[in-house]
């Protein structure tokens, strides 16, 4: 079995008096793109920004291609790309010079270049001056960047900042293909949940700086809500939780809903209303997204 790629084992980072990461353990397993979610200031930049040795923890252990962080960090970053916060560029130097530079700081061979701008399709722009950039090139330009010695770790901090929906289409698309294309793993934080299913196989999702679930996207989203309409939806919330239902809410209108993880617990739950002569008026499922899950997890509104 390969070893994981990324392995973070409690983690602690305090500024001043706040504690802003706590316990934090996460892994990432070879060829996965892992979706880190949060709400802002939940810790995820700064637990990225200690993955890649730009803050120092205050306790915890970080390997990285079976390596301690703290000793191999050079070694380890030779390898790695990220794109943490907002880009950085020379502004009066055009797209390809600003690549061109990274390109001869890493001894890289000139075709990474070629490469790095067509995946993010800023060819037609490489010899415009960045300060003309707009608000979603200079975004691509920053992904380029961090794409441009093609490494076998790329970590992406909300990527599609400032891009319309196209560019959040294109670039979705690109981290798609990077594991199975160019070998990579990628670990990438947003706050657009809907992108993120379409993206991630792997999902960890943060709160006040507490990593609250991790695991495979699916799993997390294989339950369904159901919403059941009944002459008696007091004691119809009795039976729905003694059938397995869970996080039951009363909707009004003589209407609750609740979650089921298997769809076989359906009959059980019909046949005990009828058996207590409760009337069925309707009952349907509705798919549970990424972002009803990150909502139900972290109590957001």
């Amino acid at each position: 079995m390969n070893d994981p790629i990324i392995k973070a084992q409690h983690l602690a980072k305090s500024f001043g008096k706040q504690l802003v990461i706590k316990d934090v353990s996460l892994e990432l397993k070879q060829g996965d793109i892992y979706g880190f979610l949060g709400t802002n200031g939940s810790g995820k930049s700064t637990t990225m920004k200690l993955l890649l040795g730009l803050l120092k923890p205050d306790g915890g252990d970080i390997k990285i291609f079976g390596k301690e962080l703290r000793s191999y960090r050079d070694t380890i970053l030779r390898n790695t790309g990220a794109l943490i916060e907002e880009p950085s560029f020379y502004p009066n130097l055009t797209g390809n010079e600003n690549l061109q530079i990274m390109k001869d700081l890493l001894g890289l061979p000139p075709r990474n270049v070629t490469e790095a701008l067509r995946i993010v399709d800023l060819v037609d722009a490489k010899d415009k001056l960045v300060q003309n950039y707009s608000l979603g090139m200079k975004q691509r330009l920053g992904i380029a960047l961090a794409l441009v010695k093609f490494p076998k770790l790329l970590i992406l901090d909300e990527p599609t900042n400032g891009l319309d929906p196209e560019g959040m289409h294109q670039i979705r698309e690109l981290i798609k293909t990077l594991p199975k294309e160019y070998g990579m793993t990628v670990l990438i934080s947003s706050h657009l949940l809907s992108e993120m299913e379409q993206m991630a196989q792997t999902v960890g999702i943060i709160q006040n700086g507490q990593l609250i679930y991790q695991g495979n996207i699916h799993e997390l989203t294989k339950s369904q809500r159901y919403f059941l309409t009944t002459s008696d939806p007091r004691r119809s919330q009795a039976i729905v939780n003694k059938s397995g239902g869970t996080n039951i809410l009363n909707q009004g209108a003589n209407v609750i809903s609740f979650n089921l993880s298997d769809k076989l617990e359906v009959p059980v739950v019909v046949k005990r209303l009828v058996a207590e002569n409760i009337d069925i008026f309707s009952l349907y499922g509705k798919h549970k997204s990424l972002e009803d899950v990150f909502l139900e997890l972290t109590g957001g509104d």
